[in-house]
């Protein structure tokens, strides 16, 4: 498995079965590695999700890649609100994920930088089915 630094976990727009996802959102610079999920909850924030990580039981479904151009996060970044202060709409940071074959790794994830309270979690924690 690829450094951390170098993974990204993705739960949404994102997702290789998304119109957007990544490999047309930064072609050549990203390959999939594997399905995967973590511990959290997802929010519907209307035309995207966000997730919360946590342990209370939720759990989020994705993929991880492997980020093969580092210039890809330069596009990534921006794209996903993420400010040098801290005060964008997410963070990106390398949280625990489990790969679909069960082995657990750290990738990079954005994750909603909000109070996501006021908004509905997602029951599934799969976008594609919300």
């Amino acid at each position: 498995m690829p450094d951390p630094s170098a993974t990204l976990f993705v739960y949404g727009l994102l997702r290789s079965d998304m119109s957007a996802g990544l490999q047309s959102f930064v072609p050549g610079k990203a390959r999939q590695l594997s399905r995967a999920s973590v511990a959290g909850r997802l929010y519907d924030l209307g035309d995207f999700p966000g997730l919360v990580i946590n342990d209370d039981g939720g759990v989020v479904a994705g993929e991880v890649w492997e980020i093969t151009d580092a210039t890809a996060w330069g596009t990534l970044d921006p794209f996903e609100d993420i400010k040098p202060e801290g005060t964008g709409l997410y963070r990106r940071e390398a949280i625990a994920v489990t790969l679909e074959d069960g082995r657990q790794v750290l990738a990079q994830a954005y994750l909603y930088n909000r109070d996501a309270h006021a908004f509905t979690v997602v029951t599934s924690g799969d976008w594609s089915l919300r």
